[in-house]
This record gives structure tokens, sequence and C-alpha cells, in this order.
């Protein structure tokens, strides 16, 4: 994993500790001492459907809210400055430039999110 690749804690111990997320999960709350429900169950099909469904939500956040920041969001850029939005509010709510309709499509498919 190196400074370029976004994700959450839970990703992060999983790469570099080589764990599924169940066993992150289990380690991160064991450390913090934190006891988990017996009856959980993270295999079953609409927690994983919740958990992809989770993963396009926050990808899409990020693909937006990075699309901001590029030459092609000058309207957006534009708009932004004439709401006198500082650096801290675009952070703190994501606000994002959608551009062409097939890009975030283009994205993901290249995640290989729809496959």
């Amino acid at each position: 994993m190196d400074v370029t690749q976004v994700g959450d804690v839970f990703t992060f111990i999983s790469k570099i500790e080589n764990m599924t997320f169940n066993e992150s999960l289990e380690f991160l709350a064991e450390r913090a001492n934190i006891k988990l429900p017996e009856n959980r169950n993270f295999d079953d099909p609409q927690t994983k459907l919740k958990e992809k469904m989770f993963a396009i939500y926050a990808d899409s956040t990020l693909f937006y809210h990075e699309r901001l920041y590029k030459p092609l969001a000058k309207i957006a850029q534009d708009y932004v400055r004439k709401r006198k939005l500082n650096s801290a509010t675009l952070e703190q709510f994501k606000i994002g430039y959608s551009g062409e309709t097939n890009e975030l499509y283009n994205f993901l498919h290249n995640k290989r999110i729809f496959r």
C-alpha cells in the first residue's frame, strides 16, 4: 500500500497484515478492547451487497471530489469561488464535479466494480 491509495482502516490493516475484512475487524476490536457481537455474519449475501454498495458510494464520492480540482472543472471552480466556499468546506462535504455523463461508469468499470 502506498500513499496514493485510499481506503479505511480496515482496508489498510487487511493489506498490511494480509487479513480478510473479518480478521481485520476482530484484530482492531481486540486492540481497542471492544467486544464484538457473537452472532455477526459478514459472509451473507445481503451484507456483501451492502459492503459493495458502500464501496461504490465511497469511490463515487472520491471520484467527483477529485474531479473538482482538475482543469476541466473550470466552470465548477468558478462557481465555488463565486459562492465563497473554502477548501475546508469542499473537503468536509466532498463537494465535487460530475463532468461527462459516462465518466463515473467508466471509472467504476475500470476498477472492476461492475464485473
